[in-house]
């Protein structure tokens, strides 16, 4: 069985994606689920059926078409078969009954549980399962169950993996390559899931930062990291050129300090502060809270800078050999306590040379 990890990257952050998209898909079917049971005294089905199912199905389209786009045939197909479904419960004269309402209830879980373990066979079997049942206006026959459940077991995703480019690091930013311009064809399920991620993950990022720089752990540089590697992810998906550029060039060079177990000198320290509050107040201007950054193509030539060096090195550079990690002076600027005892020791020299090496 394969594990999940062993997927390439860019399906391992499209397929977070979509999980993180489920919850949404929710939202519309708790609204049905609760125009059913607010109908279950009556003899005739909610007046809003209609209309909260047209939403509901609307939302499921969505869904199985960027599944589909991804590779998982056998997701789309399930997501089609449901929405097909939903519809026919239009027409159900009377409430739906707890089982149907149960049956209903239950995708959210089968989806999140195949798209965690694409690859497991038992996974892949109850979500087959749970079509068969009876209480559905149209459920799949055994020939049908046997053919979803092999796409379910075998997703193809070497038609999207053809499709990405081969990027070489920029070396140059452009005021395109900071753009927060909307596509024309942007999804707005993935739009809005952005959107309500964006903030806090943006929060989280300065954060963990800001603690690396004050004396901070390798835990809060792993924090930073992965939050880079989420929203990179995020924007890569829906097409955010300026918040997916920066965060996967941050995302790189704080991986490399990572593997090399290094604080950042002060220097680059700066300019990930500098990045930090660029991409909060990108998250801002996404979410209608103010205008874009005016530095933001200054901030990633900055970041650019940083990563295609330690491309060049393969690593980190030699000055990280001799510097100390950074950490913050009263004016907020980084420094390190190199840069402290160079001071110290220049005001001690006129007393005596012994005391150069005062701390």
């Amino acid at each position: 069985m394969a594990n999940p990890e062993t997927l390439p990257t860019q399906i391992q952050e499209l397929i977070e994606v979509l999980l993180a998209e489920i919850p949404l898909l929710e939202e519309p079917l708790a609204a049905l689920l609760e125009a059913e049971i607010a109908a279950q005294d009556q003899n005739e089905p909610p007046k809003e059926r209609a209309s909260l199912c047209e939403v509901y199905a609307d939302s499921l389209d969505r869904f199985g078409d960027a599944s589909g786009s991804l590779g998982f045939t056998g997701l789309q197909q399930i997501t089609t078969w449901l929405r097909d479904n939903i519809v026919l419960l239009v027409d159900i004269p009377h409430p739906l009954n707890t089982t149907q309402m149960d049956l209903l209830g239950s995708w959210s879980g089968y989806a999140g549980a195949y798209l965690s373990m694409p690859y497991d066979s038992d996974i892949c079997q109850e979500f087959v399962t749970w079509l068969q049942a009876q209480d559905w206006p149209k459920p799949i026959d055994k020939s049908q169950a046997e053919a979803i459940g092999a796409l379910l077991l075998t997703p193809d995703f070497t038609s999207f993996l053809n499709d990405i480019p081969v990027n070489n690091r920029l070396k140059t930013a452009t005021a395109e390559h900071v753009s927060l311009e909307l596509p024309a064809d942007v999804q707005p399920e993935l739009l809005d899931a952005l959107l309500q991620e964006l903030p806090e993950q943006s929060q989280t990022f300065a954060a963990s930062m800001q603690n690396v720089i004050t004396g901070g752990s390798m835990d809060d540089l792993n924090v930073a990291k992965r939050t880079a590697h989420t929203l990179k992810g995020a924007a890569n998906t829906v097409g955010i050129k300026g918040v997916a550029n920066l965060t996967h060039n941050l995302e790189d060079i704080l991986d490399v300090l990572y593997a090399e177990q290094k604080l950042p000198t002060p220097e680059l320290a700066n300019t990930l502060m500098e990045a930090s509050d660029c991409l909060e107040i990108m998250s801002e201007a996404l979410c209608g809270l103010g205008p874009p950054p005016d530095s933001a193509q200054e901030v990633l030539q900055a970041i650019l800078d940083w990563a295609n060096k330690f491309d060049e090195f393969g690593g980190l550079p030699p000055e990280f050999n001799s510097s100390q990690p950074a950490s913050v002076t009263d004016n907020g600027q980084a420094t390190s306590s190199s840069n402290v005892h160079h001071q110290t020791s220049q005001d001690a020299n006129n007393q005596t040379k012994n005391n150069q090496n005062i701390v």
